[in-house]
């Protein structure tokens, strides 16, 4: 029996043409791996329909011209006043934004929800044509009409300024049509295929109260190390990090970081429950050997309004360094400079577990410190949602080598090499 021929045909173009694909892909992953915007730092645009079949450049004056990495756009009538309010979604922080219109007062509306049970029970298809004050409207209902999202599958239509409605028709995906009377304008409604209209009751829009902004900040962010990573001993030694039977917390710090100061006096305060928790405070300053005197009179400063026992480090050139190729490994983007103040929480067996950027709250440094300055704590269980991870998130050893090679922490470079090399 003779062999089918392939449907499929691979020459030397198609060949090219998949290797360019996969090269443009992972230089586009390195992009994104240093921190680079896959919409060129872009602006949001947004157009004004004139209706004539023209539009017009509106983005500045509606205040959503924002610079953010945007994804996603999804409209929905979200405090049910008839004009469609807008959540974005960005790739980098804020990761999401709600946007509230404000802007249709004084016109009318109606909002409609449809329910097909004979064929899609969504109604995706189905075109309602609306005749209010002699004027027709109409809008046809899709799924999917977005990148990466789905806006509300109620149809929200403007009826200018009209007063009455004279006429609302659905036609359904088959063909079939449906009549509907008696509806008014400025309201939401249930329409079943075959059955009348009913009135949908307005939803309580939750509302945010006002409150005095916090006396101190919170933390930026923290960031639990799906994988620890040892940390080499010249590392440990750059750190300040002693050999002990607990945790040590690294707290770096600047004579000219304010927040910096909040959170050393707060540390100092609570310095029975870091003996008590087993936790060995590292203040670690790197002002460098130019401002190591400002650093020691506020050193003093400090101390004199809260008595400790905490001994002062200081970091060097090499410290700063290696805090900073640390960063920039965990956080898979570059580092421009050290965001102060950071925290590195290390286990007794040398192992970085958790990474505070901005001024931290002592209790949750307490709480990671039982958990994971003690414990083997297994990687689906750190994190924040519930869930099971099938595989491991490999750590990238040969890049964090090459970061340490670039800050000329060779010792701590050779440690990774000879960790890579091992079966």
């Amino acid at each position: 029996m003779a062999s089918q021929p392939s449907l499929i045909k691979e020459d030397a173009t198609s060949a090219s043409m998949g290797e360019d694909y996969v090269n443009g892909w992972a230089a586009t992953t390195k992009l994104m791996a240093a921190g680079k915007s896959w919409s060129g730092n872009e602006r949001n645009c947004v157009q004004l329909n004139c209706g004539d079949g023209t539009f017009v450049d509106i983005s500045a004056a509606t205040g959503l011209d924002f610079l953010d990495d945007g994804r996603a756009v999804a409209s929905v009538d979200w405090d049910g006043d008839g004009d469609l309010d807008i959540w974005l979604k960005n790739r980098t922080g804020p990761q999401l934004r709600f946007i509230r219109n404000d802007g249709g007062e004084g016109r009318s509306f109606i909002s409609l929800e449809l329910e097909d049970h004979k064929g899609n029970r969504d109604a995706i298809g189905s075109r309602v044509k609306i005749v209010a004050d002699d004027k027709p409207y109409s809008r046809v209902l899709f799924a999917g009409d977005g990148y990466l999202s789905q806006s509300s599958k109620r149809l929200v239509i403007g009826l200018g300024g009209a007063m009455k409605i004279q006429e609302v028709t659905v036609t359904w995906p088959d063909g079939m049509t449906d009549s509907i009377d008696g509806l008014e304008v400025n309201k939401a409604y249930r329409i079943v295929r075959g059955k009348s209209a009913e009135i949908i009751p307005p939803r309580n829009v939750p509302t945010i109260p006002e409150r005095a902004p916090e006396a101190k900040p919170g933390p930026a962010a923290r960031l639990v190390l799906k994988v620890p990573l040892p940390l080499a001993p010249s590392l440990k030694k750059n750190l300040a990090v002693a050999n002990t039977s607990g945790p040590t917390l690294v707290s770096l710090w600047a004579h000219w970081c304010k927040p910096c100061h909040v959170e050393l006096r707060e540390f100092l305060r609570t310095t029975e429950d870091f003996e008590k928790a087993g936790l060995q405070l590292v203040p670690l300053n790197i002002d460098g050997p130019s401002r190591q005197s400002d650093a020691e009179t506020l050193w003093r400063e400090i101390s004199s309004e809260v008595p400790t026992d905490v001994e002062l480090q200081f970091g060097t050139t090499q410290a700063t360094a290696a805090v900073a190729a640390l960063l920039e490994h965990v956080r898979e983007k570059p580092v421009d400079s050290i965001p102060l103040p950071v925290n590195l929480l290390i286990s007794p067996d040398g192992q970085l577990q958790v990474v505070y950027l901005g001024v931290v709250d002592v209790d949750e440094i307490l709480r990671d410190a039982g958990t994971y300055g003690r414990n083997t704590v297994k990687a689906s269980k750190r994190f924040q949602f519930d869930g099971r991870w099938y595989f491991r998130v490999p750590r990238d050893i040969a890049g964090l080598v090459e970061l340490l090679k670039a800050a000329k922490l060779e010792d701590a470079a050779a440690f990774y090499e000879n960790a890579l090399r091992k079966p």
